[in-house]
C-alpha cells in the first residue's frame, strides 16, 4: 500500500556499539560491556521492511566502520534504496579503516553522502584528553585534512583564524 504525502523518518542509527576511543561523556560505552549489537541480518531485514518510510539514515552511537559488516550494509542500502540518504559520524576512525582498502574506500565513497567528524578542540591534546584516546585529534584530522582544515597543535590562544592550507 503506498500512502502519498506520508511523512519519512530520519534515522539516527547506531548499528554498532564498537568504539576505539574511551570517552567519559559517551552514554554507550558501559553497553559495549553488556549487550550484543544486532546482526547484519537484522539490519538488513529493518531497511527493507521500512525503505519507504525512511527518508535518510545517520550511523553514529559507536564508530561504525570498526565492521566489516557495516560497509555491507551501506553497499546494500545504496545499491537496493539509492533514495536513502547516508551519513555517517565518525571520531576519524574510518580514515584508517579505508586507508589501504581499496574495497571499502569505495563502498564508503559511492554510499554515503555526508560526513560528520567529531572533533572537541581544536588544540590536539586537549581533544585526545577528552577522548580518551592518544591519536583521537590525529584520526580526526585525517578526515579533515584532505578539505584543508588543518587542527593546530596547542591553544589557540593568540591566533585570529585558522587558515586553511
Amino acid at each position: 500500500m503506498i500512502v502519498k504525502n506520508q511523512k519519512k523518518w530520519n534515522i539516527g542509527w547506531g548499528t554498532v556499539s564498537l568504539c576505539n576511543m574511551n570517552c567519559e561523556f559517551c552514554y554507550s560505552r558501559f553497553k559495549r560491556k553488556e549487550d550484543t549489537d544486532l546482526s547484519y541480518s537484522d539490519w538488513e531485514k529493518f531497511v527493507y521492511e521500512n525503505h519507504q518510510q525512511i527518508n535518510s539514515i545517520n550511523y553514529g552511537t559507536g564508530e561504525n566502520s570498526l565492521s566489516d559488516e557495516w560497509f555491507k550494509l551501506i553497499y546494500y542500502v545504496r545499491k537496493y534504496f539509492p533514495e536513502i540518504r547516508q551519513s555517517v559520524t565518525t571520531n576519524g576512525y574510518i580514515s584508517q579503516a579505508i586507508k589501504n582498502d581499496i574495497k571499502k574506500s569505495q563502498i564508503v565513497i559511492d554510499s554515503i553522502d555526508e560526513f560528520d567528524v567529531s572533533l572537541d578542540y581544536a588544540d590536539l591534546e586537549k581533544h585526545n584528553n577528552f577522548r580518551g584516546q592518544k591519536n583521537a585529534g590525529e584520526l580526526s584530522g585525517q578526515c579533515v585534512l584532505p578539505h584543508g582544515l588543518p587542527l593546530l597543535p596547542g591553544p589557540l590562544e593568540g591566533r585570529e583564524r585558522a587558515v586553511p592550507v
